[in-house]
């Protein structure tokens, strides 16, 4: 079964780094974008936190605080 009550992390910013192969907007790469809709609640919920992990480690530019 199929668990759709966690949302998305998309923001419709996408735009896939060549280098990276990471989405600027979500952060995920085109695997986990594509895998997204079959993931369980638990895999999305831990994918979740990882892009967070992943954003603050490795922030594309426009995602860095104004100085």
């Amino acid at each position: 079964m199929i668990d759709d009550d966690v949302p998305s992390p998309c923001i419709r910013i996408c735009v896939v780094d060549e280098v990276r192969d990471i989405c600027h907007g979500c952060y995920r790469t085109l695997d986990e974008i594509s895998k997204w809709a079959s993931y369980s609640r638990r895999q999305k919920l831990a994918l979740l936190c990882e892009l967070q992990q992943r954003r603050v480690r490795e922030p594309f530019p426009h995602h860095l605080p104004s100085p």
